[in-house]
């Protein structure tokens, strides 16, 4: 299993991927890439990467609920962009997967070495004891040849103390901003 995720995270920095770096509104920075000339149909079935839902553990992150409002906000924005979300992966023309961590748990060097992004989130220098650089990474496999045609990073400082209506609120907007970088044909 370590090996077949070790072979999909070295395709993930296949050359031929058209890298991006923005910043984004509401603290966010991005960088995302896809193949060159590539767009998503619309109307195309996204499925659970089998091996790709990871949510790098915290123990301050314990009871958000973090995974959950992660997926149900996924669902919603391919539902938005007119993608079907599919049950089966052998079903889907695409396969979803994320990576979910605090700055503790994969810094900056480990983004860079596993998905070949780096948003590069400045944090202030001084910040409070409940905030830390939180990274999310979303990526697009295409299951006939497991290649990664599209990946997405975010970083942003993550409030710990943060009520869960704005947790959500900011949870939401980020992964909007994110799927704006996906390429999906007549968009």
């Amino acid at each position: 299993m370590k090996r077949q995720l070790l072979a999909l995270l070295m395709m993930i920095s296949a050359p031929t991927l058209l890298a991006e770096i923005t910043p984004r509104p509401a603290g966010f920075t991005l960088a995302s890439s896809s193949l060159s000339g590539y767009s998503v149909v619309p109307g195309a079935r996204i499925a659970w990467h089998e091996q790709g839902r990871e949510l790098m553990r915290d123990s301050r992150l314990a009871d958000s609920e973090l995974q959950s409002l992660i997926e149900a906000t996924l669902r919603i924005q391919l539902d938005q962009l007119g993608l079907r979300f599919e049950q089966s992966p052998t079903q889907a023309d695409l396969l979803l997967a994320y990576t979910a961590a605090t700055e503790r748990s994969l810094s900056d060097q480990e983004l860079l070495r596993r998905f070949g992004l780096v948003p590069g989130y400045s944090a202030p220098e001084k910040r409070a004891a409940s905030y830390e650089r939180g990274s999310l990474v979303l990526y697009l496999v295409d299951p006939s040849n497991g290649r990664v045609v599209w990946r997405c990073a975010a970083q942003t400082l993550i409030d710990f103390d943060a009520q869960p209506e704005t947790r959500r609120r900011r949870i939401e907007a980020g992964i909007a901003s994110m799927f704006e970088t996906l390429p999906v044909a007549g968009r």
